[in-house]
């Protein structure tokens, strides 16, 4: 070969080599420049990445649009924020190094690496042009335990993109820990100190990608050991492995299973918001067979009390409230609710029915759904927050700041749903259409996180398959987490309807499996309340030990949660043997049929229920404020009634029953229980001090149904 070829050849090698070379130390506006001003809080909510932006210089949160960003730094304001001539003298470098003035004062040193890797991409052109997208984040390890407290964790966070370019970026990555006081960050070597036993989670930010990493430190000072668990259910067997692998992590013990009547208690009022009965009590612990709780659960599942409970229940996940005081509407929606829990209609169809219905809401009971928050947006953040747990309303104004929603999703489910047009009649008008802010034009419809919807096609029908196909990875697993907050008293991921990447399961395995084994029972709601009311972890006692008195989230011990206003008033009823008049709202007897949330109650208003006036979650109404609590001394509601000459101390009378053993009774039916013998002997003092043995049992009623004890299910 001549000596020219071989020349030209091997030039031709080194111009490849070097154009290979620059391209790939090239600055890229999106993987190198966005970094930095994330990092450095340009373009956080608090600074240019406000809904306004900050000093007529506004970013996307987080560098969630970046051509935008692109187009404010380089063309905005005559291009004063570059200077490709003497790009040391660009705004976009003297004000964050504190060269000229700068509200957000000084963000990063001249001499930093920050600095000068925007200096060499303004000296390059300050291009934009690039086919790099950050498309994944990993953080390693993501999840770890630490021996101890004091320990240090070193974190490494790699970024991939779309060109398939993987980079190590932890020094461009913002680690934020939920409280402070439990982690101690140091974010430029990547590392991070516990300070506080327990579980904690540190969010790590990469541009718009969120990742939590979770970091246990042992709580208890002996080791333990996961027990093991031969239940033939391999369901259930889950529940606890999962629980009880966590406990061990952080050296938690268990609280021992609780005793027959806490647990009959405890399971009839979550099953069917009603307290076991005295013949129920007696019945149940004069049972000795092995599997009699099992037993008891079956029942209640298959009893009308569950039925009516659990449409309670679901009007609360739905927000049931009348529009217009029109009560016959509201009525026809509790009683589809009612059929189709009676029928066991699958909870995915259930769903289904409610968002494709359309019609008379005096005829169409699921119709009713569009009427409890109408419009496009309102319509999409009540799906959103019911079916699929995600506050999708903070997509609205800007990219969620916490989540992978944008505003293209939050606007594109509003145009969905703007089609449905609600009223006593719904329908739907698929020419109806919503603005979206940033481009003021008709918003396009669209699956949340996925394909645009063409607006030609049954828009409401096409959201509601993808919402309840099996593979959705948010509805299944909203479902189980509000049956485990109900019958647990905290959600495997809290609260039920922020499900986020920074706001993640405690126990994220067995939301998983939770989820998978609802799917795979055909979304019977019955199956998955069964498992849970058969683990360990339910059935634990709620006497907490030296070690676990302070776990309030890892069911070590059962929690103590206030009965809801409905079922604290029935109780009441129950227990002193006089029904409350609800007889102004309809043929109702009980409180917990009084589903319709914009009726004022003031006997149940009292006890905590949420203001008519105000929308409220579940999780909203307590029953043990110090206004209920209040109430209970001094109100109607329980001096009114107690009364020694009807209802329940009545019937003793009646019956030739001794004081003490009216006394026992009480005991029997507000708790479930005996009267311990300090109990006893209390009482038995104070009935010798008593002029009247009438005025005495009115007295024990009144302390009973007024006790902390008596108000909360344990």
């Amino acid at each position: 070969m001549n000596c020219w070829i071989r020349s030209a050849l091997a030039l031709g090698m080194m111009i490849t080599i070097d154009a290979r070379l620059c391209a790939d130390d090239r600055i890229d506006f999106r993987a190198d420049v966005l970094p930095i001003l994330t990092k450095h809080g340009c373009n956080a909510g608090a600074c240019h990445g406000a809904a306004l932006g900050r000093g007529n210089f506004k970013l996307s949160l987080f560098g969630s649009r970046p051509a935008d960003d692109y187009d404010a730094i380089v063309r905005q304001v005559g291009g004063r924020r570059v200077n490709g001539v003497r790009p040391e003298n660009s705004l976009l470098l003297l004000k964050p190094t504190g060269q000229l003035a700068h509200g957000g004062e000084q963000r990063f040193d001249i001499d930093s690496d920050a600095a000068r890797t925007i200096t060499r991409w303004i000296a390059a052109g300050a291009r934009f042009e690039s086919d790099r997208r950050l498309v994944d984040l990993s953080i390693h390890p993501q999840q770890v335990t630490v021996d101890a407290v004091g320990q240090s964790v070193s974190l490494k966070a790699i970024a991939k993109f779309s060109d398939g370019m993987t980079r190590d970026v932890t020094a461009n990555t913002i680690l934020a820990p939920d409280d402070p006081a439990a982690l101690s960050v140091q974010e430029d070597v990547g590392s991070v100190q516990v300070l506080r036993p327990g579980s904690h989670v540190l969010v790590a930010r990469f541009i718009n990608r969120v990742q939590p990493i979770q970091i246990r430190a042992p709580i208890g000072d002996a080791a333990l050991e996961v027990e093991s668990d031969d239940r033939e259910n391999e369901a259930i067997g889950m529940i606890d492995r999962s629980v009880n692998r966590i406990l061990s992590d952080l050296r938690l013990p268990a609280s021992p299973k609780t005793d027959d009547e806490a647990f009959l208690r405890r399971v009839t009022l979550d099953l069917t918001g009603r307290l076991p009965t005295l013949d129920q009590r007696r019945s149940f612990l004069e049972d000795h067979r092995d599997d009699k709780r099992e037993q008891w659960i079956d029942h209640l599942l298959g009893s009308e009390a569950f039925s009516r409970y659990w449409t309670s229940q679901l009007a609360e996940w739905f927000r049931v409230r009348s529009q217009n005081n029109d009560q016959k509407a509201t009525e026809a929606y509790r009683d589809w609710l009612y059929r189709s829990i009676q029928d066991r209609v699958s909870f995915d169809d259930l769903v289904q029915q409610m968002l494709t219905a359309s019609g008379d809401t005096h005829q169409v009971g699921p119709a009713n759904f569009y009427r409890i928050a109408p419009g496009g947006r309102p319509t999409a953040e009540l799906v959103s927050e019911v079916f699929m747990g995600s506050r999708m309303r903070c997509a609205n104004c800007h990219d969620h700041p916490l989540d992978r929603w944008t505003q293209d999703d939050y606007h594109g489910l509003a145009a969905i749903f703007a089609t449905v047009q609600s009223g006593p009649v719904v329908r739907l008008d698929s020419a109806a259409t919503i603005t979206h802010p940033v481009t003021l034009q008709p918003a396009i419809p669209r699956i949340p996180g996925g394909r645009q919807l063409a607006t030609n096609q049954p828009m409401v029908q096409t959201f509601s398959r993808w919402l309840v196909d099996d593979d959705n990875p948010y509805f299944a697993k909203a479902a189980v987490n509000r049956m485990w907050k109900h019958m647990m008293g905290r959600g495997l991921v809290d609260a039920v309807d922020d499900f986020r990447q920074t706001n993640p399961a405690s126990h994220p395995e067995l939301l998983q499996h939770l989820a998978d084994d609802f799917v795979a029972n055909g979304y019977q709601i019955r199956k998955t309340l069964r498992l849970i009311a058969n683990s360990d972890a339910y059935q634990r006692d709620s006497v907490a030990n030296s070690q676990n008195q302070h776990d309030d989230r890892f069911y070590s011990h059962a929690l103590r949660r206030p009965l809801s206003p409905s079922v604290l008033a029935d109780a009441i009823s129950d227990v002193i043997g006089i029904a409350d008049d609800y007889s102004a709202w309809g043929d109702i007897d009980r409180a917990i049929d009084l589903v319709d949330g914009a009726v004022q109650i003031p006997s149940l208003e009292v006890l905590g229920r949420c203001d008519p006036k105000a929308i409220c979650m579940a999780d909203d109404t307590a029953s043990t404020g110090m206004s209920t609590m209040l109430h209970l001394f001094n109100g109607e509601l329980l001096n009114d009634r107690i009364d020694a000459t009807r209802g329940r101390l009545r019937s003793c009378r009646d019956a030739n029953m001794t004081a003490m053993q009216t006394v026992e009774q009480i005991y029997a039916a507000a708790l479930c229980r005996d009267p311990t013998e300090n109990e006893k002997a209390f009482w038995v003092d104070h009935l010798e001090m008593a002029d009247d043995p009438a005025d005495f049992l009115e007295d024990v009623m009144w302390a009973m149904v007024s006790s902390r004890e008596f108000a909360t299910n344990h």
